[in-house]
């Protein structure tokens, strides 16, 4: 494994979300941000992140993602939620195709959770290539600003 993701990451987060109207915690709205001015083009077939939560919301996150088509590519991008352990919420985001990144554009995930997030960091494991590589893992850790 490679220390650096390949793709710039940018999450942001807010609180409150539609997901959340329901909900007793008051909720959070993400704002993933993958792609944008890279030295090099990029082959991606997926990546994952990781978001902490507080194991004490019992109920599942009201994960609320449609489906996203990236700017220029015309790719869509699914996202499945996984909440196998109660304090990380896994997102696996994967294209119906594998996007090829060239530095001049990006995708946008807006992801709202009933939860409210619990760090101030989420985890990006992405599995991309630089080139003609092969596609290999790399894992880091993003803030949320």
């Amino acid at each position: 494994m490679n220390d650096r993701p390949l793709l710039p990451y940018r999450v942001e987060g807010h609180a409150g979300s539609r997901a959340a109207a329901d909900a007793t915690a008051p909720g959070t709205r993400l704002r993933l941000t993958v792609g944008g001015p890279a030295p090099e083009q990029v082959r991606c077939d997926g990546f994952v992140l990781t978001v902490p939560v507080d194991p004490a919301v019992r109920h599942a996150p009201h994960l609320s993602v449609t489906p996203v088509r990236g700017r220029a590519q015309g790719r869509h991008w699914w996202i499945a939620a996984d909440r196998t352990d109660p304090a990380v919420l896994r997102l696996e985001c994967v294209p119906d195709e594998p996007a090829t990144f060239n530095g001049t554009w990006s995708v946008v995930f807006e992801i709202d959770l009933a939860a409210p997030v619990g760090a101030a960091v989420v985890g990006i494991s992405e599995h991309a290539a630089a080139g003609t590589a092969a596609l290999t893992s790399r894992t880091a850790q993003v803030p949320i600003t």
